[in-house]
């Protein structure tokens, strides 16, 4: 089932972990931002036919302004990828990426489990737990 704008919302909350400690660019991790691709301007030619959305990750240094980085993101939660990014950065988006697929399957196996091991109650089983004894 392809990825949609929704599913990375659902496990955006899990970013900050995956931006803990960034050495490579001696950098702090600020804040996310996960947004349409119809809001985003620029896009560039490869992102722009597959690319369901993007993710931006904030960051600063010390006496620095706050650097924003944007990452497209395709319907296979993949990382679209864009030489503009720090190698470290685009990792770690990779890496939360990867997270995202296992939480997704892991829900989907268990909607599947619910669905296929469900049974209605009768209406005689109904009334007999309405029943206060």
């Amino acid at each position: 089932m392809p990825y949609t704008l929704q599913d990375y919302h659902n496990y955006s909350k899990y970013i900050p972990s995956f931006f803990k400690n960034l050495t490579s660019v001696s950098e702090i991790f600020q804040q996310y931002e996960i947004r349409d691709i119809l809001d985003e301007d620029n896009i560039p030619d490869i992102a722009s036919a597959t690319a369901v959305g993007s993710v931006w990750i904030w960051s600063h240094r010390e006496n620095y302004p706050s650097i924003g980085r944007r990452c497209f993101l395709n319907s296979q939660a993949h990382r679209i990828v864009d030489e503009k990014i720090p190698t470290e950065i685009g990792e770690r988006v990779d890496r939360w990426l990867q997270d995202v697929r296992v939480r997704k399957e892991e829900f989907e196996a268990f909607m599947r489990s619910v669905a296929t091991n469900y049974t209605p109650l009768s209406v005689a089983e109904i009334h007999r737990m309405a029943r206060t004894e």
